[in-house]
């Protein structure tokens, strides 16, 4: 259930966030006219970070339902409050005002792990199968949207109809990634059985 949770509730937020984060200059531009400096990346950026935190939701109540809290949150806290000095060191080198995120971003990587690691100990869940059933499913999903995405910006130029076809072709291809890459053979029957139920009762 762990693993099909953090799968499922990854690839709904990466099915919502992934048009967006493709065509954020266009909504930024359509909504502020002239967005300020930084907002382009900072928004792209924190969707992703949201992507990855998005796979840790289920192991956090799975560690809370163990009633065994105590190391865990030690850890983890301990981990995410190295954010602070790295990025300070991090803008005093490079300047840059997003290195915090891409800092955020990787630190909840190796939380993600350590999420892992410590429920690996409370309860029967594994890291490898963890990375087999859901990280490589996660994986596997964004290949063929990102490269479409990347082909929409080269061959189309900014505006309206690269907006509209980016959108389509994002949520489509990301639809199909899931469907076929994402899902185990009980999960696309399940599937199918829905849909046939409700093509039924509407006929």
């Amino acid at each position: 259930l762990i693993y099909s949770t953090s799968k499922f509730s990854f690839f709904i937020i990466f099915l919502l966030t992934f048009p967006i984060i493709t065509e954020t200059e266009f909504i930024l531009d359509l909504w502020l006219k002239l967005p300020p400096d930084y907002t382009i990346i900072f928004i792209q950026l924190i969707l992703i970070d949201a992507c990855i935190e998005t796979l840790s939701g289920p192991l956090i109540t799975a560690v809370q339902a163990t009633g065994k809290v105590k190391i865990y949150q030690i850890t983890i806290s301990l981990a995410r409050m190295l954010i602070f000095p790295i990025s300070y060191i991090a803008f005093k080198l490079t300047n840059l005002p997003e290195s915090t995120l891409y800092l955020s971003i990787l630190i909840n990587l190796i939380v993600l792990f350590l999420r892992v690691f410590i429920l690996s100990k409370l309860i029967d869940i594994k890291l490898i199968n963890f990375h087999k059933k859901v990280l490589t499913k996660a994986l596997l999903i964004l290949i063929t949207p990102i490269f479409m995405a990347i082909l929409i910006h080269y061959k189309l130029d900014y505006g309206t109809l690269r907006f509209i076809v980016s959108i389509l072709v994002c949520v489509f291809s990301t639809l199909i990634s899931i469907y076929l890459l994402g899902l185990t053979n009980n999960e696309k029957n399940l599937i199918k059985n829905h849909v046939t139920n409700f093509i039924n009762k509407k006929i």
